[in-house]
């Protein structure tokens, strides 16, 4: 199975930016909503990374030959990619692990009893 290119370039970047959106939900000012929302987005992430370091066995590029017809020139040469994103995996399953320690740990509790007190009369 090959990808083509351009789409493997936008599983890319989507990979990349799910990861920056996750990390900014879960160490910033973590409340529940925010700590499910980056829990969804991990899983979806580690998914994502498993199907991009499988695409760099085949990338599908698109070139035209002298009489114009589209040619598929398939490169199966980036195999040292796929270890970036066995990589990124592995940051993924450690943002679970911490995602299972912020629910243990409860945060967001903490700060509603802080912010209860201080409006006491």
């Amino acid at each position: 199975m090959e990808f083509a290119i351009d789409y493997h370039m936008l599983f890319m970047v989507m990979s990349f930016m799910l990861l920056v959106v996750s990390v900014l939900l879960l160490f910033i000012d973590t409340t529940l909503e925010k700590a499910v929302a980056a829990n969804i987005f991990i899983v979806f992430n580690f998914m994502l990374c498993m199907l991009v370091s499988l695409g760099f066995g085949a990338i599908d590029f698109y070139s035209y030959d002298s009489s114009g017809e589209l040619v598929h020139n398939v490169s199966s040469s980036m195999h040292p990619f796929i270890y970036i994103y066995w990589i990124l995996a592995y940051v993924n399953i450690m943002l679970l692990f911490y995602c299972v320690y912020i629910y243990y740990r409860k945060p967001w509790e903490e700060y509603k009893k802080t912010s209860s007190q201080d409006y006491r009369f």
